[in-house]
């Protein structure tokens, strides 16, 4: 029996990165000869349940108590491999080096493609990278320009990258294809800089007609982005955290996907191709990795933007066939070919048949 923990260490609710990680211990888990176990805090578990995967809420607090506790798991449980889903830091780097001296097997996820050069990293941060990257057996990728930045960065060895050829849907939704739409626009994203809010902004500044819009998040430019919600008079938009966010998308005639950098593997754009939407995307990045110019819109400026929100909803057909064309995303992008990947390249062991 291959027993195998995911530790999450991010605290609060799971965002699209974590949401993954669940559905591959999931999957995983269902495979013969392997068990897995999810180890996180209490309050990250209260926003998402696993009914057949073990999960183990983490109660020790600070670094140096929480490592132990979680090394006295590994090594009580017996673990034969610990992957830590959460991108590198004090802690994960400190689990990196305690796990290899157990003479067990550790794998890490580097997942922000926001942070792009070295002033992007604080000097702890900077160092926490190295650490994990020289301990760690195999570091998975999101993305190959998140891999290329790290090498440059903190040196990754070429033997212990790797990037998967594709993403997968988290969440386990079945596709919309009727109901009312009477939100012309969804915005769904961390509100923070980078992720394109201020580009949605000021398109609608200059769009005429009334639209119906939602924009649905937290986070440090909540207020920002209401101030510039109350000059906008002309349109109905209502700014909030959604607890589930398919309720407003399946809801929704179009989807934009806005980050400055990169728009793969956004769990966002495919739900929103699950739910029906039409995604308009600024074109950066790898995010032709799912989108292109046959199932969806990308642009490059705010003239684009405008100009593409008018033509999707001025022709009700024309967004149909794109909508259409864009499910065929999940033939490459599903959790069949992403936890072989895993399995394979990063636990090292048999995928499924």
């Amino acid at each position: 029996m291959t027993r195998i923990v995911f530790i999450i260490t991010s605290k609060g609710k799971p965002g699209g990165v974590e949401r993954r990680f669940l559905r591959v211990a999931e999957f995983l888990n269902d495979q013969p000869g392997t068990e897995c176990v999810v180890l996180a805090s209490a309050s990250f578990f209260s926003g998402f349940k696993l009914d057949q995967v073990k999960t183990v809420e983490l109660e020790a607090t600070g670094l140096v108590r929480r490592a132990v506790e979680i090394t006295d798991f590994v090594r009580q449980y017996g673990i034969s491999h610990v992957h830590i889903a959460s991108n590198p830091g004090l802690l994960s780097a400190f689990l990196c080096g305690i796990i290899r001296v157990l003479g067990k097997k550790v794998s890490i996820s580097s997942v922000n493609s926001s942070k792009v050069n070295r002033q992007h990293f604080e000097i702890r941060s900077r160092i926490a990278h190295r650490v994990a990257y020289k301990f760690a057996n195999k570091v998975d990728f999101l993305s190959d320009s998140i891999l290329e930045k790290h090498q440059e960065l903190f040196g990754v060895p070429k033997s212990k990258g790797r990037v998967s050829e594709c993403s997968f849907l988290a969440n386990k939704l079945e596709t919309v294809n009727s109901g009312e739409r009477n939100i012309d626009i969804c915005f769904v994203a961390r509100l923070v800089p980078l992720k394109g809010i201020e580009l949605l902004l000021d398109a609608l500044s200059e769009i005429q007609p009334t639209l119906n819009v939602r924009i649905c998040g937290d986070g440090p430019m909540k207020s920002y982005i209401h101030s510039r919600v109350d000059v906008l008079k002309s349109h109905n938009i209502t700014v909030g955290y959604c607890e589930n966010p398919i309720d407003i998308l399946s809801k929704s005639k179009i989807f934009v996907s806005l980050q400055t950098y990169n728009n793969y593997p956004s769990q966002s754009v495919f739900e929103a191709i699950k739910s029906g939407c039409l995604v308009i995307a600024t074109d950066v990045g790898e995010t032709r990795k799912i989108l292109n110019d046959e199932n969806s819109i990308l642009i490059k400026d705010r003239a684009m933007l405008i100009s593409a929100i008018n033509t999707a909803l001025k022709n009700d057909d024309f967004r149909d066939s794109l909508i259409s064309e864009s499910r065929k995303v999940f033939r490459k992008h599903n959790i069949k070919n992403f936890s072989d990947y895993f399995a394979t390249e990063i636990l090292e062991v048999e995928p499924s048949n």
